[in-house]
C-alpha cells in the first residue's frame, strides 16, 4: 500500500482506539453517578434516566439526547450537568 493507503489505516486504527477509551472511561464516569442507566449494544448505547426524563447517550463519541426536548450535545460532564439540572427542576 502506499504511504496515503498506511497514513490512513493508521490514522483509522488510533480513532478506533480513541473511542474505545472514551466508550470505557466515560461509562465508568457514569457507573460512579447518582443517576441509573441501562445498556444496550454492548456498552454503546446507554439509556440514562435523570428524574421523568429519559436521555440517550453513546459513551464513544460523547454524544447525547434529550428524548422529551430532542436537546443534543456532548461530553460526560455536561451530560452529567443536565441530569442535575432535570433532577433539581423535577424532584
Amino acid at each position: 500500500m502506499g504511504d496515503m493507503g498506511d497514513m490512513f489505516n493508521a490514522w483509522r486504527k488510533v480513532k478506533k482506539e480513541k473511542k474505545q477509551s472514551n466508550l470505557k472511561q466515560s461509562t465508568s464516569i457514569l457507573e460512579q453517578s447518582k443517576f441509573d442507566f441501562e445498556s444496550r449494544n454492548g456498552g454503546v448505547h446507554l439509556i440514562v434516566y435523570a428524574a421523568n426524563e429519559i436521555i440517550d447517550y453513546w459513551p464513544s463519541t460523547g454524544k447525547w439526547i434529550v428524548r422529551s426536548s430532542k436537546k443534543t450535545a456532548r461530553g460526560i460532564k455536561q451530560l452529567l450537568a443536565e441530569c442535575e439540572r432535570i433532577s433539581e427542576n423535577n424532584p
